[in-house]
């Protein structure tokens, strides 16, 4: 591990102290030490989906001095989780043309 951010609960086994950290991209990634995943690795690649998982649904706890703020940025995440906005319902569209009854060789 380059440098421990912080700890995780796993996604797999729930095991409740995961070691979190950077890769040598700068990337935030998760070692699993529980029994039943063995250091499995659980690397976010910088893709925002990925980084959103590992802070949001794993219980990401950062570790004292870490700015967790700077992450979130990094990666376009807002400050602080919240309610996904809802978006305005899009206008229907106009109905299609009635289709022409098909003529055929036997009527």
């Amino acid at each position: 591990m380059k440098q421990k951010i912080g700890e995780c609960e796993c996604a797999d086994c729930g095991f409740t102290a995961c070691d979190v950290g950077l890769d040598k991209s700068g990337h935030p990634y998760a070692v699993c030490w529980g029994k039943e995943c063995e250091g499995a690795q659980y690397f976010t690649y910088g893709k925002k989906p990925r980084v959103r998982a590992l802070l949001e649904r794993m219980k990401f706890r950062p570790l004292p001095g870490f700015n967790v703020a700077e992450l979130r940025a990094r990666y376009g995440l807002d400050a602080a989780p919240g309610p996904a906005p809802v978006p305005d319902p899009a206008p229907s569209p106009p109905p299609a043309p009635a289709a022409k009854p098909r003529k055929t060789i036997f009527g």
